[in-house]
């Protein structure tokens, strides 16, 4: 049960940070259109 939830809370974190790097890089790419 343990190992279960240090992954649940592993996969968690993973999927929350890839989500943050997909939005900066969204972002980065939107000012980089803009500033052309």
């Amino acid at each position: 049960e343990c190992v279960k939830e240090k992954l649940n809370l592993l996969h968690e974190f993973l999927q929350t940070e890839i989500k943050n790097q997909l939005c900066d890089l969204e972002t980065k790419l939107h000012k980089e259109e803009l500033s052309e």
